[in-house]
């Protein structure tokens, strides 16, 4: 109930997937969405942007850019903002596992969202620390988070609580 109140425009979204690494996980969804943006450091971008070459969506539904979690939590800090990009949802996958990037990810995530967007981030459960900094450094910047749970018969599917989701959205944001 949860995501669909969160995302019920999913067909129409633009998404920015943080750290695409092989870019897996966007080009097996990006044929859901209006357009999907693979993001991140310049040494992944080339097996990414092969990837979305062989396998991507015709007709310019998605694209590459380089993306540093340093540089743009530095940007947020120092008020510049970019203006160019909205996005419906922004999206974590397997990123939080380095508690020295985890605040910069949190402060990535607050300077790509708008008002209305809905952030969504897995994490596979390996170290606590690198998530409770996340998590801490994400709630002070004033979201509303909450995990998203599965039936029992799911939590078995994807590694019988070996994983976390969590939605991320502004009070008043998002018709919740």
């Amino acid at each position: 109930m949860l995501f669909r109140s969160l995302l019920p425009h999913w067909s129409s979204s633009r998404i920015l997937e943080l750290g695409s690494g092989t870019g897996f996980l966007g080009l097996a969804l990006s044929r859901t969405v209006s357009h999907w943006t693979f993001s991140d450091q310049l040494p992944s971008l080339p097996l990414v942007l092969k990837n979305v070459r062989k396998n991507g969506v015709p007709g310019g539904a998605q694209d590459v850019r380089e993306l540093d979690w340093l540089a743009e939590s530095r940007d947020w800090r120092e008020g510049r903002r970019r203006e160019d990009d909205e996005w419906d949802v922004v999206l974590a996958c397997d990123c939080i596992y380095n508690p020295s990037l985890s605040v910069p990810l949190a402060q990535t995530i607050e300077h790509f969202a708008r008002q209305g967007t809905v952030v969504l981030v897995v994490s596979e459960l390996r170290d606590p620390e690198p998530l409770e900094v996340f998590l801490r450094a994400w709630l002070e910047l004033g979201w509303r988070v909450a995990r998203v749970g599965f039936g029992e018969e799911e939590r078995e599917g994807i590694g019988a609580g070996q994983f976390v989701v969590w939605a991320g959205w502004r009070e008043g944001e998002a018709g919740v």
